[in-house]
């Protein structure tokens, strides 16, 4: 009778920790022999290392495999492994936390000593061999992903470093598909200064396919407008990264600004989220890498029903009993901005030329445009993930242009308010509130410009609905009583203004 076949050899499924995984190994290699210590034993006279795992005599047939990695490998191949059987054993130098921060210091030094441009402000072609390696896809990912360790002097060197390195790039506009500001945005120390030197340096630098669908405003070509409020945003921009930082750490509600504890922590909280169990996948594998997915729209409650216009939020602006006499020191940028918000929320229900619609974006995800989904469902989300793993160019079916669709869909349903069809009536009364109370305010300063929003009132006047009730209803009164009051305040600031209205 043929013999029987041999029993496969137990398996062991994770995902584990390297701690973990050290400790399977050791149970595995305890019968090799007890004065053996490490994943390696001495051999040879001459100092050769001899594997204890292989599939020789007297070794163990056990590989480790982990995702990233391209196949199993036997565990004195895998370094992470390596320097985990080194902790706490005589032979260890450094502990992994310990060597990690001394790497990336060693890797600043050598960036900051091989400059990119020359004294002059040119830039270096080709560039230094550092910058070309630590740049290049095999390299940056990696180091983009050390935001993710939550050891605030390793993540501190780390976006030093890649504020250094990142501008001169010749992909810079890609970095980030890396998940790097995913990454520093879930940061939840304190040291944020780096964090915020990092993001001054890059956010507005990105091709990211989030400009059609991200909010309104100046704001919305950076890549952290799904995440940031717009006056972060203006905030990073115009300021110093420190005063940025310091804006993050601490609570503020004002007309300029509105930010809080509980704000910040949303944020990171929906990063985290994003991220799923990327940071436990890192553990058990420091080699992989990050997917890219867009970043997730974040919506604030504090922020519910306000508008930012040049360095303000209207609705705390028009608050006059909290804010009576706010100053407004730029009141003519001011009030162009409010203008061209206004003709913005008149057009809302015309998507830009060659942006997707509402009903192309829920077809491009296979979600049924007769039975759009609410705001935040769940079921926009998993339709992306869901085609966009399907679609990714690594894929055999898979297509850029397709792909590229998909993420364009998702970003714009995403948002906030993204179905809803024709102008907001209460938006457009806040923005003509607003103009009223600058006409107000800033009449001296106002008095010399010819008031352009004439033509606008009239439109608003025409989209409050049928002409026999839109007087008669307490939504067009909202909008209707204000917009009376610009109308005489901006014709008492300048004469001019009459003959116009």
């Amino acid at each position: 009778a043929p013999a029987a076949a041999p029993a496969p050899p137990p398996s062991y499924t994770g995902p584990y920790t390297l701690a973990e995984v050290g400790e399977v190994l050791r149970g595995l290699a305890g019968d090799v022999g007890p004065e053996e210590e490490g994943l390696e034993d001495e051999g040879d006279s001459d100092g050769a290392r001899a594997a204890r795992f292989g599939p020789g005599p007297g070794q163990v047939p056990a590989r480790c495999w982990a995702r990233g990695m391209l196949g199993w490998r036997w565990p004195q191949d895998v370094a992470p492994l390596k320097w985990h059987a080194l902790s706490g054993s005589p032979h260890q130098a450094l502990s992994a936390r310990d060597a990690a921060a001394t790497a990336v210091r060693a890797l600043a030094t050598l960036v900051a000593r091989s400059p990119a441009r020359t004294p002059k402000g040119a830039l270096l072609q080709p560039l230094p061999a550092a910058r070309r390696l630590l740049g290049s896809p095999r390299c940056l990912p990696h180091l983009c992903q050390l935001l993710l360790c939550g050891d605030a002097h390793i993540v501190a060197t780390a976006a030093d470093l890649l504020a250094e390195l990142v501008p001169d790039l010749p992909h810079a506009h890609a970095v980030h598909r890396t998940g790097v500001f995913a990454f520093a945005l879930a940061y939840s120390g304190s040291n944020l200064a780096p964090i915020a030197r990092l993001l001054k340096a890059t956010h507005r630098r990105q091709a990211w396919r989030g400009a059609d669908a991200a909010p309104a405003g100046a704001a919305s070509e950076s890549v952290l407008s799904p995440a940031l409020p717009e006056a972060l945003i203006c905030c990073l921009d115009e300021d110093s990264p420190e005063r940025f930082a310091d804006r993050l750490l601490c609570s503020e509600e004002s007309p300029r600004a509105i930010w809080s504890e509980g704000m910040r922590r949303l944020l990171v909280e929906k990063m985290w989220t994003h991220l799923g169990d990327f940071a436990l996948r890192l553990r058990s594998n420091p080699y992989a890498v990050y997917e890219y997915s867009p970043l997730p729209v974040v919506s604030y409650e504090e922020l519910a029903g306000e508008i930012f216009c040049h360095k303000y939020y209207l609705r705390h602006l028009c608050d006059t009993r909290r804010f009576p006499s706010f100053p407004v020191d730029e009141p003519i940028p001011l009030l162009r901005a409010i203008l061209e918000r206004t003709a913005q929320e008149l057009a809302a229900a015309r998507p830009a030329r060659g942006a997707l619609s509402a009903e192309e974006a829920l077809e491009a995800l296979g979600l049924d445009p007769g039975n759009p989904p609410a705001d935040r469902d769940p079921a926009v989300r998993r339709a992306y993930l869901k085609l966009a793993a399907q679609y990714h160019p690594d894929r055999s079916r898979g297509t850029r242009e397709q792909f590229e669709r998909v993420q364009a869909a998702y970003e714009l349903l995403s948002r906030p308010g993204a179905l809803a069809v024709g102008p907001d009536a209460r938006r457009l009364a806040l923005l003509v509130r607003a103009q009223a109370l600058l006409y107000g305010r800033c009449a001296e300063a106002l008095a010399p410009l010819q008031y352009a929003g004439y033509p606008q009132l009239t439109r608003i006047v025409d989209a409050m609905g049928d002409p026999d009730d839109r007087f008669l209803t307490p939504q067009s009164l909202e909008v209707l009583c204000p917009l009376a009051l610009l109308a005489r305040r901006s014709m008492e600031a300048s004469q001019g203004n009459c003959g116009e209205a």
